[in-house]
């Protein structure tokens, strides 16, 4: 297809494709999800000698 300006390419794929589009990013994952709570655990839990570090 050919348009005349941007504007009217614009207005054709919201036409077609309106729907489909996000405002906002694509859902995660189950693997995104799975990380990012192995991520959260593994933060929230110091390391055995954490309260000992840069002590002397």
């Amino acid at each position: 297809m050919n348009y005349d300006s941007p504007s009217e390419a614009i207005a054709e794929f919201e036409r077609l494709y309106g729907d489909a589009v996000r405002p906002d990013p694509a859902p995660l994952t189950e693997a995104e999800q799975q990380a990012v709570r192995a991520h959260a655990e593994a933060s929230t839990t110091p390391p055995p000698d954490a309260g000992r570090a840069g002590r002397a």
